[in-house]
């Protein structure tokens, strides 16, 4: 990943968001677009993220 608060970490998959659970990169809630992933399994409690490389 890139940016978010967990630069250079590799997305977590499955992770959880709002209640979702998603097995890919989203751009859900993002105020930029760009797709974004959890760098944990549950973003909810650890809140661990960045963006995707090559997506958005």
């Amino acid at each position: 990943t890139h940016g978010g608060n967990s630069e250079g970490a590799c997305c977590m998959f499955p992770f959880v968001y709002q209640n979702t659970t998603y097995n890919s990169c989203t751009n859900t809630d993002a105020s930029n677009g760009q797709h974004w992933c959890a760098t944990t399994g549950n973003y909810e409690q650890d809140q661990k993220w960045g963006y995707c490389q090559g997506t958005g």
